[in-house]
């Protein structure tokens, strides 16, 4: 079983398609357990399924299944999730930033101060890249991350870490500092101010951008 459909679509759009915006989604796709309690009591045996039942960042749930007729096998399907918010869109780009902070300080470096217009760039990058389905800094229509700071931001150097598939902000905090060039932009000295953005959807699920300036 995968969580791509044939005609590859992924879960992660299934869920945005739906019309639930989220901030982070977890998935499980399992066949076997007959009933419902059968099922509840295979995620409580089974690591990753436990972790994502008591996972603090989940808020709601969603189950499904199908009976295989010839078969008599049962598919289940089992979708964990937190709504997206404004306000929970603040927490979890806040959340990064004060990650990448302590990185900083960790390393004798002043920390960076988060900058509107920085976020603003970064916040659209994660959304067009969801929107159209790319991984780069380049987007299709040739623009880059210093001209998309520029049409708001004072900022003279600039640089940008992207990221996908991650699930929380210490997940991809942790992913960049194992990255030695994403590393070294997070610990860039000449770097004073930031801005993170998040989407979710597309085929990795969240699609995170740090802006970086100085």
């Amino acid at each position: 079983m995968t969580a791509m459909t044939s005609r590859g679509v992924c879960v992660y759009q299934r869920v945005i398609g739906s019309g639930f915006a989220y901030l982070t989604v977890g998935e499980h796709l399992v066949s076997g357990p007959r009933t419902a309690a059968e099922f509840v009591a295979y995620c409580l045996r089974t690591d990753g399924p436990r972790r994502r039942q008591y996972d603090p960042a989940f808020t709601h749930a969603g189950l499904a299944h199908v009976h295989d007729g010839p078969s008599g096998d049962v598919y289940w399907t089992a979708l964990w999730a937190r709504p997206f918010t404004p306000d929970g869109l603040a927490g979890t780009t806040a959340a990064v930033i004060d990650l990448t902070n302590r990185e900083r300080t960790r390393h004798g470096l002043p920390p960076l101060s988060a900058d509107p217009p920085l976020t603003t760039a970064a916040q659209a990058h994660s959304a067009d890249r969801v929107a159209r389905g790319f991984y780069a800094h380049t987007a299709p229509d040739g623009s880059r991350p210093w001209g998309r700071a520029a049409a708001g931001s004072t900022r003279r150097s600039i640089g940008e870490n992207l990221a996908c598939g991650q699930r929380s902000p210490a997940d991809v905090v942790e992913g960049w500092m194992n990255s030695p060039g994403h590393r070294a932009t997070i610990l860039k000295p000449g770097f004073t101010h930031i801005g993170v953005g998040f989407a979710g959807g597309g085929r990795a699920g969240m699609y995170w951008t740090q802006l970086f300036g100085g």
